[in-house]
């Protein structure tokens, strides 16, 4: 969604999706890409799951953890503390049904509106 907005706001970002313990090469959940594309006009078919990395976090000029929890793991691991934006408790929808994906969908896109307002872009 992120990616979408900085395409049409003609933003230079390079945004990337990294989780802390995601089985690296893995696709998307089924329902998460049929909510993206059905909702969002998004596809996320070829997205594949990959664990953030050092490498990741110095060459990123903001990181947005979705809870409490990737922010601490973050926090303990790399040195991004001043890059962290925090802003709200994210479930993951992984293993879950399609009003889940649904649901954590809105709350993303609330997520990135938020960053985009606090960050002035």
């Amino acid at each position: 969604m992120f990616r979408k907005k900085c395409e049409e706001q003609d933003w230079d970002f390079t945004v990337c999706s990294r989780g802390i313990r995601a089985t690296d090469g893995g696709a998307a959940a089924p329902e998460g890409v049929q909510v993206m594309r059905e909702k969002y006009g998004i596809d996320i078919s070829g997205h594949r799951r990959a664990t953030i990395s050092a490498t990741d976090t110095a060459s990123a000029d903001f990181i947005v953890p979705l809870d409490g929890v990737i922010r601490e793991y973050l926090v303990n691991t790399f040195p991004v503390s001043e890059k962290l934006i925090f802003l709200e408790n994210i479930d993951d929808p992984y293993g879950g049904s399609r009003e889940v994906y649904e649901r954590c969908a809105a709350q993303i896109e609330h997520l990135i509106d938020a960053v985009v307002a606090e960050g002035g872009f």
